[in-house]
């Protein structure tokens, strides 16, 4: 049997998902089991300094504040994995005091035991979407 290597980091630049004037923080990925976050596991949030944004690291039942969960997809939309790991942030407070309000997509980096989310600035968002 060939052993199975999972990478160091993993990355991936989402939107904020808007509902009205309010923000989300959403990531969804597979990644997120392999880096060791596992449906149904606390969390706790780290807000970086300044607008730079926060991390995500596992927490025990008194710091815990978040929860990681699973998404189930219909079977004809997704056969071969219908079943997706989750971590939403939609706290106002925690979302305007970590990314500037202009701010349209973030960047997510996910290590063994660490999700780091930071804003895009617009314009760096504008130029890499032309390639």
């Amino acid at each position: 049997m060939l052993p199975i290597v999972s990478p160091s980091v993993v990355t991936k630049q989402l939107a904020f998902n808007r509902v009205g004037d309010k923000r989300k923080v959403r990531v969804s990925s597979n990644f997120l089991d392999v880096m060791g976050f596992k449906p149904g596991m606390g969390i706790a949030v780290e807000p970086g300094e300044g607008m730079g944004g926060f991390s995500v690291i596992p927490a025990t039942d008194e710091l815990q504040t978040h929860q990681v969960y699973q998404r189930r997809y219909q079977p004809k939309s997704r056969s071969n994995n219908p079943l997706e790991t989750v971590i939403e942030f939609s706290g106002q407070g925690l979302i305007d005091k970590c990314f500037p309000r202009y701010t349209e997509r973030f960047h997510v980096e996910m290590r063994k035991g660490r999700v780091v989310f930071t804003p895009v600035a617009n314009r760096a968002f504008a130029i890499a979407d032309r390639f």
